[in-house]
């Protein structure tokens, strides 16, 4: 009796809260928009910064930290347990089990080589790959090419990579376009959520070790000749495109002015002798000044500025100083920082990873600032 009352209430929550219903109350064009922006609203919602947003720093984090750890434990033998039971949730969980590929990790505990292990994992690889020929040589030449396509075609709907997948569900094709776009980003929330937390972090911080232009980087890709021009040419840069990209939307909103200095009219501020050593630098940059109202804007890049939402306080992400660790980069930011309000700045921070997960927020914050 009980599951039939769950059914019908899950009926009548999806018929108040579904695409249908909105439909309905709004009419096809304006309930799909409407409809679109709830679940943009409510995707959000579930992000670290999203978690902030409505609880604050603290609270929020932690709150965001219970719920990645309750998605990872889910998906473990306690998990199982916990939600079905001793005898079912063991029979469910490896009944799940079945169904994945053998891991590289069991198969070591086993005592298998790495040479067996690489062969085990190619030949499971080639048999379980979704090919024509794998479908043929299982169903036949008639039957097996019909389930490809079969199979093919439901792909586009089943996959979080296509667009075909949020359209089945209701979504508009640009609500779908900036779900994948947010999906191929595989930002720290999405290895967190992937991976948990502890393997989680580690394989983020090696992803952006492979995209960083460290010299060993470029030597690695280009080759030794072309790897250093190319590595020297990117320490030339002071801007990087996503730096100018924010800064010329927001110019392009509020208009330009005489009291604005960005980019090749960059504000630098010359340093008294006594400051060379505790600023480590005879020359201040700031990468956005109003002169007019004192205001500064910084664009930190994620590794250069040492996010402290990705790392340690003894991680070295910067790849041009492996000494440096991300507590040196905090205290040396925070120096600056602390100088500049003493000459009456002030200032504002965007990191690079706000400013990819959702740009409309982050370009209006500068405005906000900018215009108080």
């Amino acid at each position: 009796m009980s599951d039939n009352n769950s059914e019908i209430k899950n009926d009548q929550k999806k018929r108040k809260y579904g695409l249908d219903f909105y439909i309905e109350k709004h009419g096809e064009e304006e309930g799909r928009k409407v409809w679109s922006e709830l679940n943009k609203k409510r995707g959000y919602a579930t992000t670290l910064p999203g978690y902030i947003e409505r609880y604050g720093q603290e609270i929020g984090a932690e709150k965001y930290k219970q719920r990645v750890h309750a998605l990872t434990f889910s998906k473990t033998l306690p998990g199982y347990i916990q939600k079905y039971g001793e005898i079912e949730g063991k029979r469910r969980y490896e009944e799940k089990n079945k169904k994945l590929s053998v891991g590289t990790k069991a198969l070591r505990e086993n005592g298998y080589t790495e040479e067996q292990i690489l062969e085990i994992k190619n030949k499971h690889a080639s048999k379980s790959a979704r090919t024509l020929e794998n479908y043929i040589s299982k169903y036949g030449e008639e039957n097996g090419k019909e389930k490809y396509e079969q199979w093919m075609e439901g792909s586009k709907k089943r996959s979080i990579w296509c667009i075909d997948y949020y359209l089945e569900k209701g979504f508009s094709e640009e609500y779908a376009k900036a779900k994948i776009s947010n999906i191929q980003k595989r930002d720290l929330e999405y290895f967190l959520l992937k991976y948990g937390e502890q393997d989680g972090r580690k394989r983020y911080l090696e992803h952006n070790r492979k995209k960083s232009t460290s010299l060993d980087m470029c030597i690695e890709k280009y080759g030794e000749e072309v790897g250093r021009k190319k590595f020297e040419g990117f320490k030339s840069k002071k801007f990087s495109k996503k730096e100018i990209e924010i800064f010329e939307k927001v110019i392009s909103i509020i208009g330009d002015s005489d009291t604005f200095y960005y980019e090749k009219n960059q504000y630098k501020i010359g340093l008294r002798k006594e400051l060379w050593e505790p600023l480590e630098r005879k020359t201040l940059f700031l990468d956005f000044f109003d002169s007019k109202t004192k205001r500064v804007v910084e664009f930190n890049g994620d590794i250069f500025h040492a996010n402290p939402r990705m790392y340690k306080d003894d991680d070295l992400p910067n790849p041009f100083n492996k000494n440096l660790t991300a507590k040196d980069i905090w205290e040396y930011d925070a120096k600056r920082n602390k100088y500049l309000e003493s000459l009456g700045f002030e200032i504002l921070i965007i990191w690079e990873s706000d400013y990819i997960k959702n740009k409309q927020i982050e370009v209006e914050k500068v405005i906000n600032f900018l215009r108080r």
